[in-house]
């Protein structure tokens, strides 16, 4: 009954049981008869033998269902970009800063820095509701096209950052190349264009020197008006 990715956290519930906790919260996702999951509250005493050891445990199941939705969806109310639904500037800098210091682990990692070229034009002669419609378009179609566990993020008027993790060479080119076809197929009689700048992560780089040259390599896309422009050291 227990939500696959809260598993874990009750086999750390036992470890503590049985490293002497005599209390302890915890907060799971369970299924109810409908196999729909449920967000519960569990307080848990251990009562312990006279030699200290874990005798029985006694605890209570809180329903704190429509609390965690309510904060979780305030929580990403403050993380998303309002028209497109994808993280903003902020939140992709600080998932991408987190996981390159707390998850990498020497694989290729690569960062796109994706900007759509003559976009003033589309707004002066299309609407800037139209505009509007064509970046939401956009996000809608890169989040189709990259893994769910890819961070992508709105980090200006019309540019996007995508963060590929664990990643090959062959896959990335593979992703540029629908995100093209898919997007200038689309819009093909609207007048522009995407360049795109990539870097790999090499494991010394700051956030800040990593971001800098896939940007660096955006603006020499733009430079030798080609699709994509990848960074090399």
């Amino acid at each position: 009954i227990f939500h696959p990715e809260d598993i874990i956290k009750w086999k750390e519930i036992l470890l503590k049981i049985k490293s002497g906790y005599t209390y302890m919260e915890e907060e799971f996702r369970l299924s109810n008869s409908h196999q729909h999951y449920q967000w519960w509250r569990l307080r848990l005493t251990i009562q312990l033998s006279p030699d200290k050891k874990p005798m029985k445990a006694i605890g209570i199941f809180i329903d704190i269902d429509q609390e965690k939705r309510r904060s979780q969806y305030l929580i990403s109310q403050a993380q998303q970009d309002a028209l497109t639904g994808i993280f903003n500037k902020i939140t992709s800098q600080n998932t991408i800063k987190d996981y390159l210091a707390h998850q990498w682990q020497n694989e290729l990692c690569a960062m796109m820095i994706i900007d759509i070229d003559n976009f003033k034009e589309v707004n002066d002669g299309l609407g800037h509701l139209f505009g509007d419609a064509v970046l939401s378009d956009i996000a809608r179609r890169m989040k189709k096209i990259f893994h769910h566990r890819d961070i992508i993020g709105r980090i200006g008027g019309d540019e996007f950052v995508v963060f590929m993790k664990d990643t090959q060479h062959n896959e990335i080119i593979r992703k540029l190349n629908m995100l093209f076809d898919k997007v200038m197929y689309q819009y093909e009689k609207v007048p522009f264009s995407i360049s795109v700048g990539i870097a790999s992560y090499n494991g010394q780089d700051t956030y800040e020197e990593f971001f800098n040259k896939a940007d660096w390599a955006m603006y020499k896309a733009k430079t030798l008006k080609q699709k994509f422009y990848i960074y090399e050291e």
